[in-house]
């Protein structure tokens, strides 16, 4: 049985939580809470597993695979995602009881993978066609709003 989102809420917050040595000016709160529940929601739901069963294949699959397909977001926002993994996974794994080695050879599958995943989240053609248009819909609508905003100031000379 999948856990309900108040639990994976639980989860997520205890996880930000016992990670909270690493945060600084990139790893806030905020991006790991949303890593987390990111991560969490895909293991419980998408791979049917415990949302801290942070495996090493199950990782590769999220950054091979479904976050390139799936998550319409710019490919810089999502360049981040590796490092947020690797602050994250020590209390993923720590709270499914596993040892430190399994910890340690996560974090190198993390590093392995991280090139390829940079490249597919910069092509279009790794992308499912809903992400394709909700990105293209996004930069049509900041576009838009530039155009805007330039016919704006042209009128106000």
């Amino acid at each position: 049985v999948a856990p309900t989102d108040d639990e994976l809420a639980e989860i997520v917050g205890s996880l930000v939580e016992d990670s909270s040595d690493v945060f600084d000016d990139e790893l806030t709160p905020d991006r790991l809470r949303d890593t987390a529940g990111l991560v969490t929601r895909f293991m419980s739901r998408d791979m049917g597993r415990a949302p801290v069963a942070w495996s090493p294949a199950a990782l590769e699959i999220l950054l091979l695979d479904y976050v390139p397909r799936k998550i319409a977001v710019p490919a810089e926002a999502l360049a981040a995602l590796p490092g947020e993994l690797r602050a994250l996974v020590p209390a993923a794994q720590r709270a499914a009881g596993w040892e430190d080695r399994q910890v340690a050879f996560t974090l190198e599958t993390i590093d392995r993978v991280e090139p390829e995943f940079l490249e597919l989240i910069a092509s279009p053609d790794a992308w499912e066609p809903q992400k394709q248009f909700v990105l293209r819909a996004e930069r049509v609508r900041a576009e838009g709003s530039i155009r805007s905003a330039a016919a704006d100031g042209a009128a106000a000379d």
